[in-house]
């Protein structure tokens, strides 16, 4: 989020964030399932420049 406005395109990425972290929680998830949602989460992270 690099300007001052808060878009749609904003929000759908941060409920795509909040829906991935949620997963996470998910005890029946593989290791490479986790390991493909951790870097899902890396990837909206730093497109949002939250690294």
């Amino acid at each position: 989020m690099t300007t001052g406005c808060y878009t749609c395109k904003d929000y759908r990425e941060e409920m795509m964030l909040l829906g991935l972290k949620k997963r996470l929680n998910n005890t029946d998830l593989s290791k490479d399932e986790r390991r493909l949602i951790k870097k899902q989460i890396e990837k909206i992270e730093k497109k949002m420049q939250f690294d």
